[in-house]
């Protein structure tokens, strides 16, 4: 019993449960992430804006949804989610400096049950790659694992990719890995 007060990686605990003479006992992995909404400012501002009047903006304008404080996405010599690609040196000073997104944190759009998506160790979005076979501009590409007819090795397909919220990217897998497939609501 109880709340929690801080957020915790997932981490696994032994329940043991009795009942007279019988008994089971079984392990449970438990995983606390705090709960941030986010949203997009109601005025527009030129690249001129320094972060630190970029998070007062943020903090005064008229789309706030509530009496949090928040900060405005964007990294400089003042902020920076990482130093080393994908943040592989884990969630420290050196990788997370002013971070916006904390750990596994969940983050949702202004009605706050909308998720947007969950942070990893490295506050980063967990992401995962699904097909699309889309390109950069949004057109059909070639590597579509011949049209989705394909589970060669020797066969290409372009992946969206969930961490960086994209639709294409420039990764490209060969057709015979397994990816999820992002399905849309008509």
């Amino acid at each position: 019993t109880g709340s929690v007060a801080t957020s915790q990686s997932p981490a696994t605990y032994s329940v043991k449960a009795r009942n007279g003479s019988y008994s089971s006992e079984s392990n449970i992995v438990i995983s606390i992430y705090p709960v941030y909404r986010m949203y997009v400012t109601s005025t527009q501002f030129t690249g001129n804006i320094t972060i630190t009047a970029a998070d007062t903006n943020c903090n005064s304008n008229a789309n706030k949804p509530n009496s949090g404080t928040y900060k405005a996405m964007l990294v400089g010599s003042t902020r920076r989610a990482c130093i080393t690609g994908y943040c592989l040196n884990g969630t420290s000073a050196i990788e997370n400096f002013d971070w916006v997104f904390k750990p596994y944190a969940s983050y949702f759009r202004t009605d706050g049950t909308t998720l947007i998506g969950k942070t990893d160790m490295s506050a980063m979005f967990s992401s995962f790659y699904y097909w699309t076979g889309i390109d950069t501009g949004y057109t059909n590409s070639s590597n579509n694992c011949s049209s989705w007819n394909s589970s060669s090795a020797g066969s290409f397909g372009i992946v969206g990719n969930s961490g960086t919220l994209s639709m294409y990217s420039n990764d490209v897998f060969a057709c015979n890995t397994s990816n999820y497939l992002l399905c849309v609501e008509q």
